[in-house]
């Protein structure tokens, strides 16, 4: 994703603080119609026989549900707005929105039901919680929100929901554009391929860098800083016993990371993945390894491919690979290697296949 250098010409703004009275969680969309099988996109699906074209779809659906819900519960616990916004036509086929949103109504090839205007089970309104029923892309374009939020002295948002390509990319910029503060929760939001979360996670955020690597004071020290798009620092985290080798941002907003790490002396292969500040959601390790020359990348379904240099034959050994799921567990492993001395030295996507070295 390219980068405007226009940007860096100014300061990096502050995050925005979360003050209580003036900041809202807003969910987008996450009902029947569009986040659910049973709902009309995945009976749409369903009659053109295509139900696979929304298996990444609804699979990063049940990821994000429960982010969602844990959010709304801890606005909630402090007292803070919860708002809802869904997709809710005046007619039956949805002629008053036309193109603006769906497909116009002699286009749409299943009806819609009263089912679809209801939210996901767990993330719905509670009590008397605000909810905008838009017919546009941008909750903004065919809501009183706006009016609503500056009556309430809303003025900062933390958004939810999906597609974060469509929806929730549109209300986010219709927002900021608006005078509002925004937050995007990364690992809150997704959209009908995990590439395109990533793509338009990456057009929203700060066009910054990370780097990995190294250290040894006495304690080996592995760490990731952040940079911001001019390359000044921002910050740091270290991680104990760790060499870590090669890192890549994740469609959550996250991390993973691949290296190595030392028990009873022989080096293992090991994988940590991290939030978008560093905490570690898991860490995992495998078998034997070299230390120096492992590489990763994350591959469409959510998971991981992974290389490094093996023990074998020669002095040096083989090739590598190895796959693993969302949370690390191994799928499978290969080796590839002559006579020689065989090392990987990047894993990458290819359009043809997981992962290329």
């Amino acid at each position: 994703m390219a980068h405007d250098p226009f940007y860096d010409l100014f300061p990096r703004p502050p995050a925005p603080p979360l003050e209580g009275g003036k900041v809202a969680l807003i969910t987008i969309d996450m009902q029947y119609l569009d986040a659910h099988p049973d709902g009309w996109m995945g009976r749409v699906a369903a009659a053109e026989g295509k139900l696979q074209v929304l298996d990444e779809r609804f699979e990063a659906i049940d990821e994000i549900v429960p982010n969602i819900a844990a959010l709304q519960q801890a606005f909630r616990r402090a007292g803070q707005e919860v708002m809802h916004v869904r997709v809710k036509y005046r007619t039956a086929d949805g002629r008053d929105a036309r193109k603006a949103f769906m497909p116009a109504p002699d286009a749409q090839p299943i009806d819609r039901d009263e089912r679809d205007d209801d939210f996901l089970e767990g993330i719905g309104p509670d009590g008397d919680e605000i909810v905008f029923s838009k017919t546009s892309a941008s909750v903004f374009s065919s809501t009183e929100i706006e009016s609503v939020l500056r009556r309430m002295g809303i003025e900062h948002l933390v958004v939810t929901g999906l597609v974060t390509d469509g929806c929730v990319e549109l209300s986010s910029r219709d927002a900021s554009d608006r005078g509002f503060s925004v937050t995007l929760v990364t690992d809150a939001t997704c959209a009908s391929t995990r590439a395109a979360h990533e793509d338009a996670i990456q057009r929203m955020t700060d066009g910054g860098f990370i780097a990995a690597g190294y250290t040894y004071d006495g304690t080996l020290w592995g760490w990731i800083s952040k940079f911001d798009s001019s390359g000044d620092f921002m910050w740091q985290k270290k991680y104990a016993g760790i060499y870590f080798e090669s890192i890549q941002a994740t469609a959550d907003g996250g991390y993973v990371v691949s290296g190595s790490v030392t028990q009873s002396s022989v080096h293992k292969w090991a994988v940590m993945k991290l939030t978008a500040t560093g905490g570690i959601t898991w860490q995992k390790t495998y078998g034997q390894v070299y230390v120096g020359r492992s590489s990763i990348v994350q591959t469409s379904d959510g998971g991981y491919v992974t290389s490094a240099q093996l023990p074998g034959d020669t002095e040096y050994g083989d090739i590598g690979l190895m796959r693993l799921d969302s949370a690390g567990k191994k799928l499978w492993q290969r080796s590839y290697g002559g006579p020689g001395t065989d090392s990987p030295c990047r894993t990458a996507g290819s359009s043809s296949s997981a992962a290329r070295t």
